[in-house]
């Protein structure tokens, strides 16, 4: 499958993130999801948009919708790639002295429960056959993986080279 649109994401440098993305918390929006998804952080309340950097946007909702259409929304609630698990948050990363990815809202998480920050890949949820699709998604947008790229911090997708 090739990307609707070839991407061409930044590197991952802080310098090359702002001179495309701008700084921290800037030229956000509020995306729309194909489908409900519910806060890892408070399973019971279900949310239909949340905030990312506009230049994702476009792309964010192509994956969303792609996994829509080839997993539907029961498999979905089955796999829990419904459980959103963070975009947009201006912070440092976890236990770093780098800015987050998420500072900029070109990050976004899934599925954290399952998928551990320091967890190997191999033993994250999306390392089983049946996410393979949805982090092809991700690929085909031209999106970091974090779980394929690192070996761990498999809920971590993010809009850079």
């Amino acid at each position: 499958m090739q990307a609707l649109q070839r991407n061409n994401w930044p590197a991952n440098r802080i310098r090359d993130i702002r001179r495309f993305y701008g700084n921290e918390g800037e030229n956000q929006c509020k995306l729309d999801t194909p489908y409900p998804v519910y806060l890892a952080w408070q399973p019971d309340k279900y949310i239909t948009r949340f905030t990312c950097h506009e230049k994702v946007a476009d792309s964010l909702y192509r994956i969303m919708q792609r996994t829509l259409d080839y997993y539907g929304i029961d498999e979905i609630q089955r796999l829990r790639i419904d459980e959103f698990s963070g975009c947009l948050n201006v912070r440092k990363a976890r236990g770093k002295q780098w800015i987050s990815r998420h500072s900029f809202g070109c990050a976004v998480d899934w599925l954290y429960t399952e998928n551990r920050l320091k967890q190997p890949f191999e033993d994250s949820a999306f390392s089983h056959p049946d996410y393979d699709e949805f982090l092809n998604f991700y690929e085909y947008e031209n999106w970091l993986v974090g779980g394929r790229r690192w070996g761990r911090d498999a809920c971590h997708f993010q809009a850079t080279q």
